[in-house]
């Protein structure tokens, strides 16, 4: 509920989360339901009761293990070690770049730090730490593309859309403490149309 200006707000008791061993690294709101992620295992809070889902997060525990999180289209993707799974009514595939080959490697790999779902692409932006080559890369359901690739040693944070209707829109990139943007074609989901 929404309180006027000025009124105090109260707060419902916690609700723990399974035990303390390992930190919640993510929540993210899918399908009506909160999901919340640990280094260690997914759960949901529903009616003000945590329930754990099932998920090998358990074997191999890693602050990177839901670092990244999005809810597009009635899937939810998450990080898991350096990759990307995509979950729907319970079962969990990785699509990440090494499910089909190798992927990033040497100093272009990284651990998955934003994925953002826009129109029927899904963005993931891959930190390569400080003495990497960090990057932007677009799923299309099928394959990944890589869209950007970031000067040697400055990390890819985070992402965010801007629509801009009638004009191109953007996909701005946080660069350590600078900020760059990819325009996209007016009013088509085809960036090769750029």
């Amino acid at each position: 509920d929404i309180e006027d200006w000025g009124t105090d707000l109260s707060f419902g008791d916690d609700i723990k989360c399974g035990d303390k061993s390992y930190l919640i690294t993510n929540m993210l709101l899918h399908m009506n339901k909160l999901y919340v992620f640990k280094e260690d295992q997914i759960g949901t809070v529903v009616d003000e009761a945590y329930a754990l889902q099932e998920s090998n997060l358990k074997n191999t525990p890693s602050p990177r293990n839901g670092a990244a999180v999005c809810s597009w289209n009635g899937l939810m993707y998450y990080s898991w070690l350096n990759t990307i799974m995509e979950s729907y009514g319970g079962n969990a595939n990785d699509i990440g770049q090494a499910w089909r080959g190798q992927g990033p490697v040497g100093n272009r790999a990284g651990y998955v730090s934003c994925i953002l779902g826009i129109n029927a692409w899904r963005f993931c932006a891959l930190d390569a730490g400080a003495t990497g080559y960090s990057s932007v890369h677009v799923y299309n359901g099928q394959t990944w593309h890589e869209l950007y690739r970031a000067p040697y040693g400055h990390r890819v944070r985070d992402l965010w859309w801007q629509h801009v209707d009638g004009s191109h829109s953007r996909l701005f990139i946080d660069l350590d403490y600078d900020v760059a943007y990819l325009e996209f074609p007016t009013d088509v989901a085809k960036p090769t149309n750029d």
